[in-house]
This record gives structure tokens, sequence and C-alpha cells, in this order.
């Protein structure tokens, strides 16, 4: 997702302002962390990465930016509800969802390159043969990958790994809790991870107007194949902020468990 800049003549990525911030929040990272940190302590100690897969107990998220954060969080939440999720519902009416899941399938089938390096940067060879075959055939056969030939016909599936989760395999820690504007949650590491995934991603080669369009038209598809699953967990939540932080934790060391 994308923004744009008005202080700059046309359209800014997002990523680039992820790009000019980075150092700060690694600055403020190193100033402002102390173990086991969160944003209060009554509260944020409920809102962990509880455990991991051998039942072991892990460290409180570490959130010290909690303003930031919140208030980035708040916006998302609005430019989800009141601007992305209307304009999903109506494209969702005119727009057959087999129709919506080959677009999925073409944007997931874009993005094997990113998935085939990080499976041979954590050593998995197999992954990455996987990927590799998933890639040609879904692109022949496929049609551009609009349609998931491989996984329908010769049952392979993609590992979704990405230089984030190829970053944990190394040992290195997630750092402090992120909200990014757009993106959404994350951390020190995944920041980092994101923008190394960028260079190969095949949209970042685009012409800026054919790379913001293209972006958020995926995050329009994708949001249209899910219609109100963001708000039914927000309504199921007793605090929203942390529950969407706890289930992105959570998400994430299960991937990198894998």
């Amino acid at each position: 997702m994308f923004v744009t800049c008005p202080s700059c003549i046309g359209a800014m990525p997002v990523m680039r302002i992820v790009y000019f911030l980075m150092p700060l929040f690694l600055l403020l990272s190193v100033v402002t962390t102390t173990p086991a940190t969160a944003a209060s302590d009554s509260t944020d100690n409920a809102y962990t990465d509880d455990y991991d897969d051998n039942g072991a107990e892990t460290d409180a998220i570490s959130d010290p930016l909690y303003r930031v954060n919140y208030a980035m969080y708040v916006v998302n939440d609005r430019l989800y509800l009141l601007i992305l999720e209307p304009v999903a519902v109506r494209y969702a009416q005119v727009v057959p969802q087999s129709l919506r899941e080959n677009v999925r399938n073409f944007f997931i089938n874009a993005r094997a390159p990113v998935r085939f390096v990080n499976c041979l940067l954590q050593g998995k060879g197999a992954a990455a043969w996987c990927e590799a075959k998933v890639f040609v055939v879904n692109t022949t056969v496929g049609i551009l990958g609009f349609d998931a030939a491989a996984q329908r016909y010769l049952e392979l599936e993609t590992t979704g790994e990405d230089l984030g989760q190829t970053l944990a395999t190394y040992g290195i820690g997630s750092g402090i809790y992120l909200n990014w504007p757009f993106f959404g949650p994350s951390n020190v590491r995944d920041t980092v991870g994101m923008i190394g995934d960028s260079f190969l991603d095949p949209l970042h080669y685009l012409r800026t107007p054919w790379r913001i369009g293209l972006s958020v038209y995926n995050v329009e598809n994708d949001i249209s194949l899910h219609p109100g699953k963001y708000q039914d967990f927000k309504d199921a939540a007793l605090d929203p902020y942390y529950a969407f932080q706890d289930l992105h934790v959570q998400t994430r060391n299960e991937a990198i468990s894998k």
C-alpha cells in the first residue's frame, strides 16, 4: 500500500518512507528498549508470545513506541474500515469470486523469487526446488500464474518464506514491535526483511504508477476474498490493538518454526 508525499512532486511509495524512518526506529530501539518492555506493565504482560512449539515460555513483546504504534493502528483501522473494505465490497459485487481468486494466484506467483531465494538462504533445498517447479508450471500451464495449475494437478505447494523468517533462522532477534502506516504490524527484523524482499519482487521494478496501482489492487482484491473478517476479529477482542499485536506475533512465530 502506498501514500503520496505532499512535499514531493508525484507519488512516493511508502517503502521509501520506511527506508527513511528505519534508522530512527533503530536508534529509538537502542535508547528506549528494556527487557520484556511493553506499553504498560499491568496490561502488556498479558499480550506476549506465550509459548513456542515445545511449550517453552518466551519473552514479552517489546513495545516501547506504544503511543506511535497505537496512532498508526488507528490510522490503519480507519483506512481499512472507511476506504479499503467498502471499495472491496463494491468490487466483489461486480467481479466473480473465481476471477478474484485468479488475480490472487497471479500475485502469489509473482512473489516466487522472494520465496525461492529465502528457501535457499535457509538451506531448504527441497522447498526451493518445489518453488521453482510451481513457478514454472503456473507461469506456463497456468498462464502467468492466474491458474494455480501446480497446486491443482501436481499437488505442489508454496512455502511463504521471506527474509524476515530467514533472519530469524540465523538467530537475529525480532527487535521492538512496530506498526507501520499501511503495512501494519511488524518489528525491526521483519522491516529489514521487507525492504530486502522488495528487491526480489518483480513489482519493485515497474514504473511508479504501475507499481502503486498494482499494489493497491492486490490489497483490495485480497480484502474482497475475506469480507468482514477484520471487523469480526476486532469485535471479538477485548482490546483490538493488543489482539492484533498478539495475532501478528503468533502468526510470525508459527511461520518461522516451520
